[in-house]
């Protein structure tokens, strides 16, 4: 009868602890299942976020100026160009521009800076007004083999478009076209084949940091 009943307390420690493991397994299925669930939670909730991402104009909004740094066919010549910018609102951005020539292998020297007003018709496009100062040099031989120094100083108005895209603190874009009129000439000692009034801007493009 002892060891009968030892028999019996022993298969119901066994059963106990078959029940108590199988508990224990579920409620850590479980709590895998959750911790799986809020993950994913967490992962769908960065995708709303990442879908919702603010707008150039948004971001913008909240800047106080920017450092650009130019490349670019602008007046006369391929010019590297610094561009200080304010902020006045998430649509508009008033900016200085200073720059000279890429290179100077034909002959040719320009100096321009300008002041531009950036206007932006939508969430990237904008139009730029502006007033610009050009000193432009062309070095070349003339037909009497001799070197001439031909130079032009004038006072001009512009107008230019492109798109400029915004992240945080980063920013890129590109006057895609432009032209200018060339109002005051200060000095024009250019050849009659190059007085024409107009200068130009062809993908002027920049890349730039904002705050």
């Amino acid at each position: 009868m002892k060891i009968f009943l030892i028999k019996i307390c022993s298969a119901l420690f066994f059963i106990l602890l078959i029940v108590t493991l199988t508990n224990f397994s579920y409620a850590n299925n479980s709590r895998h299942r959750v911790e799986a669930s809020l993950t994913q939670s967490e992962i769908s909730t960065e995708e709303i976020l990442y879908a919702k991402e603010e707008t150039s104009t948004q971001v913008r909004a909240r800047k106080t100026f920017e450092v650009l740094v130019n490349h670019g066919y602008d007046y006369r010549e391929v010019a590297n160009q610094l561009t200080i910018g304010t902020f006045l609102d998430g649509q508009n951005i008033l900016g200085i521009k200073v720059g000279q020539q890429a290179s100077t292998e034909f002959g040719k020297r320009q100096f321009a800076m300008g002041v531009q007003l950036r206007h932006f018709i939508g969430n990237t496009f904008y139009a730029t007004p502006e007033i610009y100062y050009l000193n432009f040099y062309d070095n070349h031989e003339s037909q009497s083999a001799t070197r001439s120094d031909d130079q032009l100083r004038s006072l001009g108005l512009g107008l230019r478009f492109g798109n400029q895209w915004q992240w945080n603190n980063f920013t890129i874009g590109c006057d895609w076209l432009g032209a200018g009129f060339n109002a005051i000439n200060f000095k024009n000692q250019l050849s009659k084949s190059d007085t024409e009034k107009l200068s130009y801007t062809i993908l002027n493009a920049y890349v730039g940091f904002s705050y």
